[in-house]
């Protein structure tokens, strides 16, 4: 059997996944023991040589790539030591004025908290002055008039 001019495309993907690749010339016997033996031209040796070099470039190229990767990750994502004690040193930094602000904050709710029940008790003791004071008063009235009366009464005795 022989199979000539056959147009099959098949091609690699950068991440190496095979899509299509070309063949020509393809010549398919088979011996005495029914074994399928191909048979390809020279020029079309080649272009497979050529073409599973370039599959091989690229899948290195994706091999450094992902070994630099891995590299980064395994630093915890920082591109180099000096940027990450910088990092670190600027995050501490952050932290303690994060603590610091909350602190203030803290204080700051507190002495509202303060503020306002202070208000509330000048609220109450003043109303229990004005109470205390309008009893006074009526007490000063009865007073007046207790003290008119006692005047009255000795006078006419």
């Amino acid at each position: 059997m022989e199979w000539n001019e056959v147009d099959l495309v098949q091609e690699f993907t950068v991440e190496g996944q095979c899509s299509k690749i070309k063949v020509r010339s393809c010549r398919i016997t088979w011996d005495s023991l029914q074994v399928p033996r191909v048979e390809l031209t020279l020029s079309e040796l080649q272009e497979m040589a050529t073409r599973q070099q370039q599959q091989i470039e690229a899948q290195q190229q994706m091999l450094v790539a992902k070994e630099q990767r891995l590299r980064y990750l395994q630093q915890g994502g920082r591109a180099n030591p000096g940027q990450t004690q910088s990092e670190a040193e600027k995050l501490q930094r952050l932290k303690e004025r994060v603590e610091t602000q909350e602190a203030k904050l803290k204080k700051i709710r507190a002495m509202r908290g303060q503020v306002d029940y202070s208000k509330l008790i000048n609220g109450n003791l003043s109303a229990e002055i004005d109470h205390v004071s309008s009893l006074f008063q009526e007490k000063q009235a009865e007073l007046q008039s207790a003290v008119i009366r006692v005047d009255q009464f000795c006078q006419h005795h």
